[in-house]
This record gives structure tokens, C-alpha cells and sequence, in this order.
């Protein structure tokens, strides 16, 4: 048997349907019924659905409208390295010596599966923002001339 349909909940719907965000408008509207509730006691269930229901709606919509950029491991670190001020003989706990930061830093290597562990621990970083097939492409080395 069908729960009864809480009144709170057709409220909203009134106010702003369930249905896929598809422009900037809706979007703006959707944003203004959940900035309406924030910070509010929500108690009825029928409000805890819908606004569950339209928050997935709106990250939908943003996800698809304002993709994330995505970086590579070295542009992460280096990133990671100007927000919180650091410098790269701060990195040395977790790549090993300060060359092994250098030559990762101006593209030499890649990260290593170690790095890659403790930097992700360390920085609450996920894994796959510092592991891309984007890195293989290592500068070499410079020779040194004979003579």
C-alpha cells in the first residue's frame, strides 16, 4: 500500500517541479528554493526527499554545465604547494630527498606509487588526481657534453 504524500512535499513541487534542470533560469530558481532551507530545522519527511531529489538535480546540472578542470599530478602538487604556502623542501617527507621533488617538479619523473600514497594521505587528496596517463611524457634528462 502507497504512503500518503506529505503536504510539505507538494508544496515544493508546486514551487518548483522535480525535473531536469535544463538552463540557467531553472537552474537559478532550483538554487533558490535549497538556499531557502539551509540552516533550517527540516522535520518532514516530505521536505527531506525533495530537497534531497533537487540537490542531486542541481549537481547534475552543474556537473554537465561547469565541468571540473582536470589537472595533472604535477600541476596538483604545484597547486597544492601555492594554496598552503609551501615550499619544496616541505614535499621532502613525502618524496624522499629534495632532488627527487625537483625533478618531479619540472617534469623529470613521475610520482611513485609510494609518493602517490603519502602525498594522498598526507594532503587528503584522492589517488586518482596524482596517477594520469597525462604524466608519461617525462622531459629527459639533458646530456652532458664530452670534452
Amino acid at each position: 500500500m502507497p504512503r500518503a504524500i506529505d503536504k510539505s512535499y507538494l508544496e515544493l513541487i508546486k514551487r518548483f517541479p522535480l525535473v531536469e534542470i535544463g538552463n540557467d533560469s531553472m537552474h537559478k530558481m532550483a538554487l533558490s528554493v535549497l538556499n531557502k532551507y539551509m540552516g533550517l530545522d527540516i522535520t518532514t519527511t516530505g521536505q527531506i526527499a525533495y530537497l534531497k531529489v533537487l540537490t542531486t538535480l542541481v549537481d547534475q546540472y552543474e556537473r554537465s554545465r561547469y565541468p571540473a578542470p582536470t589537472m595533472s599530478p604535477r600541476e596538483t602538487i604545484k597547486s597544492l604547494m601555492q594554496f598552503n604556502n609551501l615550499r619544496q623542501a616541505d614535499l621532502i617527507p613525502y618524496f624522499g630527498s629534495r632532488s627527487q621533488v625537483n625533478d618531479f617538479l619540472v617534469g623529470r619523473r613521475n610520482l611513485s606509487k609510494d609518493q602517490i600514497r603519502r602525498l594522498s594521505k598526507a594532503f587528503s587528496l584522492s589517488v586518482d588526481c596524482l596517477f594520469s596517463d597525462l604524466e608519461s611524457q617525462i622531459k629527459p634528462k639533458p646530456q652532458k657534453r664530452a670534452g
